[in-house]
């Protein structure tokens, strides 16, 4: 009885398994994309203030 209840969800889990894998791929790139996009600009805003610090205008 208690494997007749439990197949069910393990059918309705690996029907929605590719969409969660896809999904939780989706939000790891955005995640990451997000960090280089911010990393780049705190590398160019570093660089930025150094050299205004080593060449004063």
């Amino acid at each position: 009885m208690s494997n007749n209840s439990c197949c069910p969800s393990s059918q309705s889990w690996k029907h929605y398994w590719p969409a969660c894998i896809i999904g939780l791929i989706g939000a790891v790139q955005i995640f990451f994309s997000f960090a280089a996009v911010g990393l780049h600009v705190a590398i160019v805003l570093i660089g930025t203030v150094s050299l205004c610090i080593s060449y004063p205008a």
